[in-house]
């Protein structure tokens, strides 16, 4: 009967049954709302909401957002660490060489004019083409000292694909991240361009996929979530800047090389980008020869040491380097020369364990380098070498190069009674 069945709704609504399920319905649609909600919060930060299914993605809006964010974290970032580079107090333009045959690329030599009509009067084809495309395996090109290394990474031939070598203290990670600042500066122009991030290899897990070991850097670096890492990977939108290959040891470093060499053929199609030192490279039996290029950064050269000490008005300085052969090896480096301005004093220096031992020394003792504590509460140099010594020995069992605050974690500290204070520490 159609009159009587508001009242037959009305009796079966009283029913508990039916408001238990009215109730729990009611707290399933908020907790839905608020993890809509959430999700949207997080997402700013690069995080995933726990509320939200792992199938789900970032709307587009979201990751122009992260991407937004990450950049001016990047470029924070990078000034904070050419700020207090040693190598930026060196204000000298590096020679660098073209050595692209490190990577198996080879140049064609150009036939000077008096050897065309020799060419032209060849005794075979096949010698006149060898002659034309001779391939150079030793020889290697200046590159202009005034030229950047962004427009190395720019050049036609190289397409962003660039190894680059040098000794230690030569300015290869000094040169990554000028590259860096400049890349950086290209992606907040252009939401196409990727995003540049510089990463150190040398926690690298033996073995990782480079693309899964990247996206957990990046999410433990900068909060970044792996899937939003991994989809930026997935679509090249992310440029990588590879540093410290020559950290891994020679075995793993091969591995690595392989791993980069498979990612760069399947992935980064707007360039990627190593650092190692030439020795530990040229050990390597393996080769980047999925890059297109390769610089090798110059040791300085007398006159540029010079003209370095007569712009800090230092001439007697340079008397001394120019009379002593193991200081002008020492000052062929940018981080040595450095080092040098501040800690020789008139002592002998013949090693870089002497220049390291000087420098110590002048950052200890000298007045006026105390940092953050009272002039009454500095920790004695026994104290301060045993805690670095301590910092040092964590990083090498993390397998990283670099300090970040954020890494320090108490279970790190011994349990043998005899706890560094973390205080101190930090």
């Amino acid at each position: 009967d159609s009159a009587s069945l508001p009242e037959w709704i009305e009796k079966l609504t009283a029913h508990p049954f039916w408001i238990v399920c009215s109730l729990m319905l009611t707290f399933i649609i908020s907790v839905v709302a608020f993890g809509d909600t959430l999700s949207g919060m997080l997402s700013l930060f690069g995080m995933e909401s726990p509320f939200r299914s792992r199938h789900l993605t970032p709307s587009e809006s979201d990751r122009r957002k992260i991407r937004r964010k990450l950049i001016q974290i990047l470029e924070r970032e990078i000034d904070q660490r050419l700020e207090t580079s040693l190598h930026e107090r060196v204000k000298l333009d590096l020679y660098m060489e073209d050595q692209r045959q490190r990577v198996g690329k080879y140049m064609t030599e150009v036939m000077p004019p008096d050897k065309l009509d020799a060419f032209a009067s060849g005794s075979s084809l096949f010698d006149r083409l060898f002659q034309t495309f001779r391939k150079r395996n030793s020889r290697t090109i200046p590159v202009a000292s005034t030229q950047k290394i962004v427009e190395i990474f720019d050049q036609a031939d190289i397409q962003g694909k660039l190894l680059i070598l040098g000794e230690p203290g030569s300015g290869k990670t000094t040169e990554i991240l000028h590259l860096g600042k400049d890349l950086i500066e290209r992606a907040s122009k252009d939401e196409s361009f990727p995003i540049p991030i510089i990463v150190e290899l040398s926690a690298w897990g033996d073995g990782d996929p480079i693309e899964l070991w990247i996206a957990g850097v990046i999410k433990k670096q900068y909060g970044i979530s792996k899937s939003v890492a991994q989809q930026w990977l997935l679509q090249d939108d992310i440029l990588l800047l590879l540093d410290g290959l020559d950290e891994l040891g020679l075995l793993n470093q091969q591995k690595c090389i392989s791993a980069i060499n498979a990612f760069v053929a399947e992935r980064a199609r707007y360039g990627l980008v190593v650092c190692c030192r030439r020795e530990e490279y040229e050990a390597s039996q393996v080769k980047l020869d999925t890059l297109n290029g390769a610089v090798y950064l110059e040791p300085l050269r007398k006159e540029q040491i010079q003209t370095f000490f007569e712009q800090l008005a230092r001439p007697r300085l340079w008397e001394h380097i120019r009379e002593n052969l193991a200081l002008q090896e020492l000052a062929a480096k940018p981080l040595f020369l450095s080092m040098l301005v501040v800690a020789y004093q008139g002592k002998p220096i013949t090693s870089e364990a002497d220049l390291l031992d000087a420098f110590i020394d002048q950052k200890l003792y000298k007045e006026g380098h105390t940092g953050i504590y009272p002039l009454t509460q500095e920790p004695e140099p026994d104290q301060i070498f045993a805690y670095l010594g301590w910092l040092a020995q964590q990083l090498e069992y993390i397998r990283e190069t670099e300090y970040l605050i954020e890494g320090l974690q108490p279970s790190m500290l011994p349990r043998d009674g005899k706890d560094i204070d973390l205080y101190n520490l930090i």
